[in-house]
């Protein structure tokens, strides 16, 4: 008899579609994919058995990714925000160019977002030409590169806005500087400071090519120019 129950339920259990479970489990970043369960949160397939996504929404791993994509979404408002008022401020500028046509708000945004991550690891921005295709699978469309650029300008005035947050809110904060004289003189500012979780932080706040080496009064107006 209790075979026969644990078979029972297994069989229930195995009818039981991805559509249910993820009304049973709301507010668990889990979504319905073809038939499949799946976690938005740690980007994985999930077993339709109760107990198994009971025992995987109780992970280390869930709760990280789900607070991670709670971040994302508060990070992703504030830009969409600013993106806004940056637009009011500049429309004069801005008219005539990409960045004031009739587009949606979640394409600004994702136009946004890959110049931002294309900027993060260095690329240059020409190769999203040869990335377009890719780019625009979740039918967001872009432009070319040298439209996107245009975005630049945004996206620093945001850089600098995020550092003084950082800073404002960070303890013992350092200012360092160096040059180098390999070829041309260049001169690298540099903040380190400990966040507000006690993680010690560092941002370049300015990278600087000059045509000669500086002497110690020009080197004070570059700092005070800068901080």
């Amino acid at each position: 008899l209790e075979n026969s129950r644990v078979l029972l339920w297994e069989r229930t259990a195995f009818c039981v579609g991805a559509a249910t479970r993820v009304s049973e489990f709301p507010d668990e970043e889990l979504e319905a994919d073809g038939g499949k369960l799946v976690c938005k949160a740690c980007s994985c397939e999930v077993a339709l058995k109760k107990s198994v996504i009971a025992l995987h929404i109780s992970s280390m791993r869930h709760k990280n990714g789900k607070a991670s994509m709670a971040k994302q979404a508060q990070r992703q408002m504030l830009v969409r925000k600013s993106f806004k008022s940056y637009q009011q401020e500049h429309w004069a500028e801005l008219k005539g160019t990409g960045m004031t046509e009739a587009i949606s708000e979640d394409t600004a945004f994702h136009r946004i977002c890959v110049v931002s991550s294309f900027l993060n690891v260095g690329v240059p921005l020409r190769k999203i030409d040869y990335l377009r295709p890719l780019l625009e699978a979740q039918h967001r469309r872009l432009t070319h590169s040298s439209h996107l650029r245009q975005y630049l300008p945004f996206l620093l005035e945001e850089e600098r806005k995020l550092i003084k947050t950082e800073v404002e809110a960070g303890v013992a904060v350092s200012v360092i500087f160096d040059g180098s004289t390999h070829l041309e003189e260049a001169l690298a500012i540099v903040l380190r400071f400990i966040g507000a979780d006690w993680q010690i932080e560092q941002r370049l706040v300015r990278l600087h090519i000059l045509a000669k080496s500086l002497n110690a009064s020009q080197l004070a107006r570059e700092l005070i120019t800068c901080l």
